[in-house]
């Protein structure tokens, strides 16, 4: 089974359609809002969330996932840096527009749908069930997804800075 990350999911489940899209930007950026509101954000945090959430459902779906551990680590990469940005972006805006709103509350919730979660939970299941070979490439993917979401994001907020 493939990963659900910034909106990607198997081909057992995509349906297609602009509904289908729409569906999953709603969920992707109720998700980042609620996780920024578990983190301890606010209802400027939780806007942010929600916009950066919702687009980034939408790349992972404009750039589907491919197979190989390179490429998946590729768009983790690119599809976190988006995020990121459009996080940073969204604060700044907010605070130009003297609302107060903490990126690292927007990051934390932003970056929770782009973590390949079940991806490496699915590659446990397999090696602790006898594929052993298979398990650990998974493991190594998703490892490396993980690995390509938190640079995409540093690359981000190094490029655009906070409000202060």
């Amino acid at each position: 089974m493939a990963h659900i990350a910034a909106g990607g999911v198997n081909k057992k489940f995509n349906t297609g359609g602009r509904f289908s899209l729409l569906l999953r930007m709603l969920g992707g950026g109720l998700a980042s809002a609620c996780f920024c509101a578990f983190f301890g954000g606010g209802g400027a945090e939780a806007a942010v969330c929600f916009i950066s959430g919702s687009l980034g459902c939408a790349l992972g779906v404009l750039f589907p996932s491919s197979e190989g551990a390179l490429c998946s680590a590729a768009r983790a990469f690119f599809i976190a840096a988006a995020c990121g940005c459009i996080s940073q972006l969204g604060c700044l805006l907010f605070s130009y527009m003297g609302i107060c709103c903490s990126a690292a509350h927007v990051v934390a919730g932003s970056m929770i749908t782009n973590v390949p979660g079940l991806r490496v939970f699915l590659a446990l299941r397999k090696f602790f069930g006898g594929g052993h070979k298979k398990g650990a490439r998974g493991l190594l993917s998703g490892m490396a997804a993980s690995l390509a979401v938190s640079a995409g994001y540093a690359l981000a907020c190094s490029l655009i800075p906070a409000a202060s």
